[in-house]
């Protein structure tokens, strides 16, 4: 892992919040391991629901053609994250179109 004084705090921090939370089994090992850029961007917009759910959004979907998607395991920390952010947050629009992002062939 490519650590940074940030990084290492802000997994501190998000550990004791979910912690704090009784959740800390959703604390994203995987991910903060191997995309630790991703795990900074959604530590960082944790307190902006607009914006985490944003985030959240580009990340479970694309409309890209050349991108393969994340590997199993970080996928599913991701989507868990999200979806527990949007169970606590019920007031962040949230795009309901999964589609909508999706070329339409003629």
């Amino acid at each position: 892992m490519n650590s940074t004084p940030n990084r290492a705090a802000h997994a501190d921090a998000f550990r004791k919040l979910l912690r704090g939370l009784g959740k800390e089994e959703l604390f994203p090992t995987s991910l903060l391991e191997q995309y630790p850029h991703i795990f900074d961007k959604i530590f960082l917009l944790w307190e902006d629901p607009p914006s985490s759910a944003k985030y959240f959004d580009e990340l479970l979907t694309t409309n890209r053609e050349n991108r393969a998607g994340f590997p199993h395991d970080i996928y599913t920390e991701i989507f868990t994250l999200d979806s527990y952010y949007t169970y606590t947050h019920p007031t962040v629009q949230k795009n309901d179109d999964f589609w909508s992002g999706v070329n339409k062939r003629d």
